[in-house]
């Protein structure tokens, strides 16, 4: 059968391409033609071509087969095979699974008045079960692989056999323990060998049932939130979910009773996580992708339990920052309540902004992340991690800590890095640490009450001074701190002076002693050095409060708020278990408009003008003999307090 001329002539074109200008004589030709001023040019004459020669036209034809085959199989759902491979430069990045340990169930009893309240706590890393062996199948298979590892590495095959007897000594009572004792050392070695390689078979087997879970905690008395996924990844500028499927983890909710949330609940409870994380982009794939990447070696593993932080542009905001770095501490604090047995990488993906201020050495985000995280050393940007992350830390305790600057920086690479099992914490809404009993998910009974209620807080205080070389956190003084604001939210003259000589009788009478600060152009160690000790400290409501967080336990709080202002984040100590007041001023600059509202607090609740006027700090603020005589009650309070503490 012939083939359409419309067909005929665009094969031809492609085997017979004609000349894109005509020859240089022809040219010359027709020159005075083209350019004469004439109505009509003269056609140009064709040129009559000889058509290439089969070995011409056989390259042009091999690739018209490849494409072709290569559309074939497309349309037939095979894959062609081909023999080019990418190449690692210089590395050699593994895909071998580091399985997690054998994971138990454990039950969790709320009692409350006269019944039992029974339900399900997340199944926890290095808890035991007495039918299975549980946790003590990890011990078993570590003393095994120590011994093999000795006796390899001195290369004497003959293995001691009270070395290799004391390796497995630990673990449960079994029938092939006890005849290993009466083989030679190099059976012993061999059977050892088998049985590691049946108990990773049998974790792996574990794994697999656990790739592509998503499952978040929730607290439904601070609103905070940690999600796990098992796994996900980092692509171009997007986060890669591996399922759909989502679970809330049960949660103690108001009643002290055990609750859980509808699916509804559940998926808007995740969006709101993602929406404080500050994670934009969110991608889901099936679990075919995440084995067809990982069959061509282009996957960067981060073996271990991992923790993804994502901090944006907002987050050069200190206040910001720090609601999303004591998440992390929390978390790093309490790996077992979220599944996890140990943190081994804490991944810091921070915008340009933010991994500036976090690499300049003396500023707040630099001290704070390194507080949590020592003793263990801040890397910055991509360099080296691909060598780190493939294997768990040998060292107990050590956690890899990567600062790269954003999403694309982390996946910039060839490889598309991804996370065995990752947590995802939110942001803390009304308090900078959580106390035990509210901590997302299942709250023991008796933490109200507990002497550990605020280890959180206490943890911190230990490791920051650590970090900066102390032994321990300084002890609480008889001393009452002033924190004084130069640029914004300041007092007039006259009411700075009532203010000043109200806090110094008040500190003469309780025996203490008066001392003013500012901690403006102040370094963040300057800052902690200044601040630390002190028994009483009061201040106006701002940014220069936080640095109430290095203050010992038991010592007290007063924050002043000018009128129609308020604020909730340091009510109750911020859960670091200090004393808290709070006074506000009788007077201040009304909203012109409020005389169209129902009083102040309806139009702070319906305008947000109105909100925003009193949220302003540029007017002074003033401070009479009222405000003296009722504030100063309130300190009286608090020294009362802290001289009890002390």
């Amino acid at each position: 059968m012939a083939l359409p001329r419309s067909l005929r002539r665009l094969l031809l074109s492609f085997l017979w391409p004609r000349p894109t200008h005509a020859p240089p004589d022809e040219y010359a030709t027709n020159y005075r033609a083209y350019y004469a001023p004439s109505k009509k040019r003269p056609r140009r004459a064709r040129r009559q071509l000889r058509p290439p020669s089969v070995w011409a036209r056989l390259p042009l034809l091999m690739l018209y087969l490849v494409l072709t085959l290569c559309v074939v199989a497309k349309l037939s759902g095979k894959q062609i095979s081909f023999a080019f491979r990418r190449e690692t430069e210089g590395r050699s990045v593994g895909t071998t699974r580091i399985p997690p340990q054998s994971r138990g169930e454990t039950r969790v009893v709320a009692v409350q008045a006269d019944h039992v309240v029974e339900g399900m706590r997340p199944p926890q890393f290095g808890e035991e079960d007495a039918g299975e062996g549980g946790g003590a199948r990890g011990q078993e298979t570590a003393g095994t692989l120590h011994a093999l590892d000795d006796s390899l590495a001195s290369g004497d095959d003959d293995m001691d056999e009270a070395s290799f007897s004391n390796s497995r000594s630990s673990s449960p009572s079994r029938a092939s323990a006890q005849k290993s004792y009466s083989l030679s050392p190099a059976a012993q070695i061999l059977q050892a060998r088998d049985h590691v390689q049946n108990l990773s078979k049998e974790r792996h087997a574990v794994e697999e049932r656990e790739i592509g879970t998503r499952t978040c905690y929730h607290s439904s008395k601070t609103s905070d939130a940690v999600c796990v996924h098992v796994p996900f990844c980092v692509r171009h500028n997007s986060i890669v979910y591996m399922s759909d499927t989502l679970k809330c983890a049960p949660y103690s909710n108001k009643q002290g009773t055990l609750g859980t949330l509808s699916m509804g609940r559940c998926v808007e409870l995740e969006r709101e996580l993602e929406t404080e994380a500050q994670i934009e982009q969110v991608e889901h794939k099936p679990k075919s992708w995440l084995d067809s990447v990982n069959s061509d070696g282009n996957i960067l593993w981060f073996e271990g339990d991992s923790v993804f932080v994502r901090m944006g542009v907002k987050c050069k905001s200190v206040m910001h920052f720090v609601n999303r770095i004591f998440m992390l501490h929390h978390v790093l604090q309490h790996p077992e309540r979220y599944g996890m047995g140990g943190v081994s990488n804490v991944v810091v993906a921070a915008d340009e902004s933010v991994a500036k201020k976090i690499r300049y050495t003396k500023s707040w985000h630099h001290g704070l992340l390194k507080a949590i995280v020592h003793p263990n050393k801040l890397h910055f940007g991509h360099k080296g991690m691909p060598e780190m992350v493939t294997s768990v830390p040998s060292t107990p305790g050590e956690i890899r800590v990567f600062v790269p600057s954003g999403l694309w920086d982390l996946a910039k690479g060839k490889h598309v890095p991804c996370f065995r099992r990752a947590a995802i914490p939110g942001s803390l809404k009304t308090q900078f640490f959580l106390s035990e009993d509210v901590f997302p998910g299942v709250v023991e009974t008796g933490a109200e009450t507990s002497p550990t209620k605020y280890r959180d807080a206490d943890v911190f205080r230990t490791l920051l001074f650590q970090s900066l070389g102390h032994s321990s956190p300084p002890k609480m003084k008889k001393e009452i701190l002033y924190l004084h604001r130069t640029s914004t939210r300041t007092f007039t003259r006259a009411g700075q002076d009532i203010l000043e000589s109200t806090l110094t009788e008040l500190a003469k009478q309780g025996g203490f002693e008066y001392r003013l600060l500012d901690v403006a152009g102040m370094t963040f160690p300057e800052q902690i050095a200044a601040v630390a000790g002190a028994g009483v400290v009061v201040g106006v409501h701002g940014t220069q409060m936080l640095n109430t967080l290095f203050l010992p336990a038991g010592a007290a709080i007063v924050e002043i708020f000018p009128s129609g202002l308020s604020n909730n984040m340091f009510v109750g100590g911020s859960g670091a278990g200090l004393h808290y007041a709070r006074y506000q001023l009788l007077k201040g600059d009304p909203f012109p408009q409020l005389s169209e509202f129902q009083g102040l607090g309806h139009c702070l609740k319906v305008s947000r003008e109105c909100r925003t006027w009193y949220q302003s700090d540029n007017r002074k603020l003033s401070f009479g003999i009222l405000d003296a005589a009722a504030a100063g009650s309130i300190v009286q309070e608090a020294i009362s307090h802290v001289a009890k503490s002390l």
